[in-house]
């Protein structure tokens, strides 16, 4: 998994925040915590893209941008 195999984006401000990911011992969950703690009111999205499942089936697309206000 490379460090951009997922990530946050900030709406407000257009950039990308500084973030760690950790995929867990047996490959089933992956964890993106921001260095930072989140501004209050923003809206995120969180991208995923080129991830496999544990059968090494891709995601059936680029990118699934979720969203929400903190």
């Amino acid at each position: 998994m490379s460090a951009t195999a997922a990530y946050l984006y900030d709406t407000s401000t257009g950039l990308y925040v500084p973030a760690s990911l950790d995929l867990s011992a047996d490959g089933r969950r992956l964890t993106l915590v921001p260095v930072e703690a989140l501004a209050p009111g923003r809206l995120y999205y969180w991208y995923a893209f080129s991830l496999r499942d544990l059968s090494g089936n891709s995601m059936s697309g680029p990118s699934y941008p979720t969203y929400d206000r903190v």
